[in-house]
Parts: C-alpha cells; sequence; structure tokens
C-alpha cells in the first residue's frame, strides 16, 4: 500500500509539473477563422495550420515538415519555423516579433508588417518577400532555389519598405531559378548583396537608399542598375 500511495504522488507530481507548461501552447491543425488566441502557438510535426482574421497573443512555432499560413493576423510575439515545409504570411498579417524560418523549404511573406526582423537561413525551394513593412533587417543566406525580396517586374511582388536602420543582406545563396532584389526603399540601412551564385540570372535592380550599397562575390550573371539615393556605393551595383 505504502509503494502505490508513493507512486501516485509522484504521478500527481509529475503532471502538476507538466500541466503549466503545456497551457503554455495551443496546438493547431486545420483552418481557423476569427480565434483569439491567448497563449503560444505550436504547429505539430508534419501538421496544417491556416488562421485567417485571427490574433495570437504570444509566438508562433512550426515544427519540421509542418505547414502554417496567416492571414490578416495578428502575432504578438515570434514566429519560429524550423525544418517545416512552409512558412506563408500574407495579406495585412502583423508580426510584433521576428519572423524566422531555419532548414524550411517554402518562406512566402507578403503584404504584412514585421516589427522585429525577418531572417531566413538554408530554404531549400523558395523564398518570396513582397510588399512588405519591415522594422528591423531582412537577411536571408545559404539558401535557394528561387529568390525575390521585392521585383516590380512580378505580378503581386512590390518591392518592401525597411524603415528605421534595419538592412537588407542577401548572402551566400545558390539560385537556379532566380535572385532578384528590386523596388525596396531602405530608410538609413544598407543594401548587402554578395558571395551568390548559381546558373540563374541575379537582377538589384531600382532599390533606393540608404547609407550603403554593396554588391560583390556574386556570379557573373548579374545586373545591378536603377539603385539610387544611396551615400556610398561599391561593387557590381556602383553606377
Amino acid at each position: 500500500m505504502r509503494k502505490l500511495l508513493l507512486a501516485s504522488t509522484v504521478l500527481a507530481t509529475l503532471f502538476s509539473i507538466a500541466s503549466p507548461a503545456a497551457a503554455r501552447s495551443v496546438t493547431c491543425n486545420g483552418v481557423k477563422h476569427g480565434k483569439i488566441i491567448t497563449r503560444d502557438l505550436t504547429v505539430p510535426a508534419g501538421g496544417s495550420c491556416e488562421l485567417v482574421n485571427s490574433i495570437v497573443r504570444g509566438d508562433v512555432k512550426v515544427r519540421a515538415r509542418g505547414y502554417f499560413q496567416a492571414t490578416n493576423t495578428s502575432m504578438h510575439g515570434d514566429v519560429d519555423a524550423t525544418r517545416a515545409q512552409t512558412l506563408f504570411i500574407e495579406d495585412g498579417s502583423l508580426v510584433r516579433g521576428d519572423v524566422e524560418g531555419d532548414r524550411t523549404a517554402q518562406v512566402f511573406i507578403f503584404g504584412s508588417k514585421v516589427r522585429g526582423e525577418i531572417q531566413v537561413r538554408r530554404a531549400t525551394d523558395k523564398v518570396n518577400i513582397c510588399g512588405n513593412t519591415v522594422k528591423e533587417d531582412i537577411r536571408i543566406a545559404r539558401s535557394g532555389r528561387d529568390i525575390l525580396v521585392g521585383d516590380t517586374q512580378t505580378k503581386d511582388c512590390p518591392g518592401n519598405n525597411v524603415v528605421q536602420r534595419g538592412d537588407i543582406r542577401i548572402e551566400n545563396n545558390f539560385t537556379d531559378v532566380e535572385l532578384v532584389v528590386r523596388g525596396n526603399k531602405i530608410n538609413k540601412g544598407n543594401l548587402i548583396v554578395r558571395q551568390n551564385r548559381g546558373p540563374a540570372a541575379k537582377f538589384v535592380q531600382d532599390n533606393t537608399g540608404g547609407n550603403m550599397l554593396v554588391c560583390a562575390g556574386n556570379d557573373p550573371l548579374f545586373t545591378g542598375s536603377g539603385n539610387t539615393g544611396w551615400l556610398t556605393s561599391s561593387g557590381q551595383c556602383t553606377p
């Protein structure tokens, strides 16, 4: 009897410790309209979550192979996708923290506001960042295969507005479809495009600045033109 009582006491203790942590996150699968989520939100491994006209008052975490889409949705914390299939933020959504995609195949951010930074590392398929207002940096590194950071010559991909002292940094990527950085406005920061390789043509055009414009070490299939307003410029984008 004593052993049973001891075992039940241990189990009760374990559940009392685990339950507050579990209560801090809501698991999301399926399509949700008009929801107010007062905690963190998790998309489980292999899961799919779509939020429409909703509010998340914590962080969003997208697990391996997960799909997450936010449409006209406000997220008060960070959005973090690690080894996910797709991270898709669109249509007037707001992220008050950072957006990070790490080893996530596809990252799409359209027509939204990000008060932190956008950082994409080791994407394997597509990165489209179009028509957003971003308070801090936009950074894309070691990614492929199709990268658009604004493309005013492509339908539905206007340039981004980087406010305050945020930078756009496109570095060490490999593209065999396209790499385009076009029509962005950088208030006081820098535009750095360097060491990008692969057989796709690369365009850095019609971006306005800003402090420093640097294009260096990119493959020869490179066009840098029409970039104006920079205090200093060097490399392949120098007029």
